[in-house]
């Protein structure tokens, strides 16, 4: 499962949602991918089993940065590829989206 916020998991005002988020996430038996916009960091980053939770996933996006990023999901291996630099100078030279991993 893939969840797209606005919403930083370390703000304490989104307490509230994430203590329930996480108790759902830990009953659930598959990946969750959590993609949220932070503005607070200098680039993107990823953390794996985020807060203690194995099959938590939180990415971090660089905000107001060109060009958006690149995330692309393989669900038969469970693997993902992040790019949120490169991949549209990448398709703009070559005149085509980036390889799959």
């Amino acid at each position: 499962m893939v969840v797209f916020a606005h919403s930083d998991p370390q703000i304490e005002i989104n307490q509230n949602f994430f203590d329930a988020f996480y108790q759902m996430v830990e009953r659930y038996d598959e990946r969750v991918i959590f993609v949220h916009r932070n503005l607070g960091i200098d680039i993107w980053s990823q953390k794996s089993e985020y807060n203690g939770i194995s099959n938590l996933e939180v990415v971090a996006v660089e905000g107001s940065k060109w060009p958006p990023m690149w995330m692309q999901i393989d669900p038969l291996t469970g693997t993902f590829n992040i790019d949120q630099s490169s991949w549209y100078d990448e398709y703009m030279a070559k005149g085509k989206l980036p390889k799959s991993p």
